[in-house]
């Protein structure tokens, strides 16, 4: 099972990029801590120093030596360097990084008996010697990045194999999942896998889940309308069986009664076909396929039928490709037929394909019930068992496809408008 972006990849990457940001801040505070750390190793060096410094003058009156070779006094400000002199004009303390590559700490020391707040001397302290972070030798530097680069690498290492073991319940699902087969493959699987990919696992089972229970949905209200279409559309024909068999018993069946029989026998044939092709999940399924070739093979199916009732049926027509499952548009086609051939005052039918349309038109004598789509809707003198186009309609619901009827000048047209397959 293929998917955009495996769970396995996208938990990794937010271990990942969590572990090396981690890493990468924690290495780059610890050299901010070391700066730190040894600047202020150096400013209270120099706090000492500048604490004898004074001290001593105090008890003395005299500027005594300064304790180490870096330290040196001026004894006022415009002795010292100019940009020494310029920091230490402005401020008490402060840092000089000369145009050298020297670096010094400075310290106004108060030298005057008579004023606590005047400072006529200064205190610099050499301290490049000392910055150890700045100085380090290569070989510790490529040590240190190399115990940085093992680190990252065991802690991307332990954030794969936490992964790993995180993600493979969620794996081992989907791919049991993605191993059912529902007559060769799951039934959603034909349509969703054209439709869109699933990102990963977990958007595959949630989708798995979805389809499963839209099936389920489905299937429960398929059931349910057959087992409303079965409680009308079988009633009629099975009572008309039983009530002539009734009369059998006192009388032998004549002609009529034979022929009346088998005509209610062929109708829950095909009421029983149809409802369950409309029980079916197959139907759903939804295929291109070209019209004409079905039309024709439905008329030359029903060619006995035809014949023994001299019936004619006039095609006229085109090439048209269509979306729909041919089972329930032959259904379709095979009633309207048969619909003409037992309930049309002519004996004759035209089916015409124009204008991406299919067009059903016959010639009726006696007036049509309000709404022939209704079920058990048929005329007084029908010897039909009132399905109307009930069924039809229903079939065509399913197939998303719509009609439309019209009666003019004691024709009845019937237009099937189907889905129109996209050109390539």
């Amino acid at each position: 099972m293929k998917f955009k972006h495996s769970i396995q990849k996208r938990v990794f990457a937010i271990f990942g990029g969590f572990t090396l940001v981690v890493a990468l801040g924690y290495s780059l505070a610890s050299i901010i801590v070391a700066y730190i750390i040894e600047d202020e190793v150096l400013n209270r060096l120099v706090a000492l120093e500048e604490t004898r410094i004074q001290s001593a003058y105090k008890q003395t009156g005299q500027l005594p030596h300064t304790s180490a070779a870096y330290f040196t006094v001026y004894k006022q400000i415009q002795m010292a360097p100019s940009d020494i002199a310029a920091a230490a004009s402005n401020n008490t303390v402060g840092e000089v990084f000369s145009a050298s590559g020297r670096h010094y700490h400075i310290r106004k020391l108060h030298l005057s008996p008579n004023s606590q707040n005047t400072y006529n001397a200064i205190l610099v302290a050499d301290v490049t010697e000392f910055l150890a972070v700045r100085n380090l030798p290569l070989n510790v530097i490529v040590f240190l990045a190399l115990l940085i680069v093992l680190a990252i690498s065991i802690a991307l290492l332990a954030a794969l194999i936490i992964t790993r073991r995180t993600t493979k319940p969620i794996v081992a699902l989907a791919n049991r999942v993605g191993g059912l087969e529902v007559n060769n493959q799951l039934a959603w699987q034909k349509n969703a896998a054209q439709k869109t990919q699933a990102e990963d696992e977990v958007d595959y089972l949630s989708q798995t889940i979805q389809n499963t229970l839209q099936q389920l949905r489905e299937a429960i209200e398929r059931e349910s309308q057959f087992n409303r279409d079965v409680s009308h559309e079988l009633r009629t024909p099975l009572t008309e069986i039983l009530n002539t068999l009734a009369l059998a018993q006192q009388q032998s069946l004549s002609a009529n009664s034979v022929q009346q029989i088998a005509r209610a026998a062929d109708n829950i044939k095909h009421i029983v076909t149809t409802l369950l092709a409309l029980a079916r999940a197959e139907t759903t399924q939804q295929e291109v396929f070209a019209l004409q070739p079905l039309v024709e093979e439905c008329v030359v199916g029903l060619y006995t039928k035809i014949e023994a009732n001299n019936f004619t049926v006039e095609c006229n027509l085109t090439d048209l490709a269509v979306v729909g499952n041919r089972q329930l548009v032959s259904l379709v086609i095979n009633n309207l037929i048969e619909n003409a051939i037992n309930h049309a005052s002519k004996p004759a039918l035209a089916i015409t394909v124009s204008n991406g349309e299919i067009h059903f038109d016959n010639t009726f004598s006696t007036p049509l019930p309000t709404d022939v789509t209704l079920p058990n809707s048929r005329q007084p003198l029908s010897q039909g068992i009132g399905q109307g186009l009930y069924l039809i309609e229903r079939i065509l619901d399913m197939l998303g496809w719509q009609y439309r009827i019209c009666v003019q000048n004691n024709t009845y047209r019937l237009t099937v408008i189907p889905l129109a397959a996209k050109a390539a």
